[in-house]
């Protein structure tokens, strides 16, 4: 079901603003939003509150793809602008994000890689939501901000120099990026020193290498690499 309304509500983030979206968004959020809110919140207590380790592999998988799905629902849902229902929920929704952020897995159903790149996904997800509210919706969320800051800086420990993390960790620059270039955004409990060389040293430096397939490119037809790194370097490229 969620895999469908995320294809439904995705054209909700690039239709220019009308009064028809805004009575169509409406009509999800009533139709849907409370029963998505109750299920993300539902899944996120048994992760964090009971045995995991209990669960099966593809009953892990599963709960994962469904708060993925959720997650993206609610970013797009959010895009256009802030709706009284998550308004009036903000506190539940907030609680949503972090856990999200904050839960992890036992290293168990993280070795098998459908499981992992799905957990990397959430993660991506929830942080761009992150980002959307520290961007669009400051002032209704700065309560809530400074609880976000370890969850964040913990996951920017994990990154490695690989493929898999390339969209997590852009969604990870893109939060510092809002922080520190927004003057709303209280920073006095940020340690700018150490997160700055940890960007530096573990992300921008290593990034700026070549991995093996890029050498491979290269050799293979140099004129046409550097056409396409020139082309994507302002969006998706993993060079940072």
């Amino acid at each position: 079901m969620y895999d469908l309304c995320r294809l439904v509500t995705k054209r909700y983030k690039i239709e220019i603003k009308s009064y028809g979206l805004f009575e169509e968004i409406i009509c999800t959020i009533n139709s849907i939003a409370q029963i998505f809110t109750q299920d993300a919140m539902d899944i996120l207590a048994n992760f964090i509150n009971k045995n995991i380790e209990t669960e099966n592999s593809d009953q892990i998988l599963l709960y994962l793809k469904i708060l993925t799905s959720i997650i993206c629902l609610f970013h797009q849902i959010n895009y256009q602008d802030f709706p009284e229902f998550f308004e009036d929920n903000l506190y539940s929704w907030m609680n949503i994000l972090k856990a999200s952020l904050d839960f992890n897995l036992p290293q168990s159903f993280l070795s098998d890689k459908n499981i992992f790149k799905t957990f990397l996904k959430l993660k991506t997800k929830t942080m761009r939501s992150l980002n959307m509210y520290c961007y669009n919706y400051y002032e209704d969320f700065k309560d809530y901000h400074d609880s976000f800051i370890e969850s964040v800086w913990n996951l920017l420990l994990i990154i490695k120099n690989d493929d898999i993390y390339y969209k997590l960790t852009k969604e990870l620059l893109e939060y510092y990026k809002v922080l520190f270039n927004n003057d709303r955004i209280n920073i006095q409990n940020l340690n700018l020193n150490e997160i700055s060389q940890h960007i530096i040293q573990n992300l921008i430096i290593p990034n700026m290498k070549l991995t093996s397939k890029e050498l491979d490119d290269f050799e293979d037809n140099p004129v046409n690499y550097l056409k396409v790194e020139l082309e994507e370097v302002d969006m998706e490229s993993s060079k940072f």
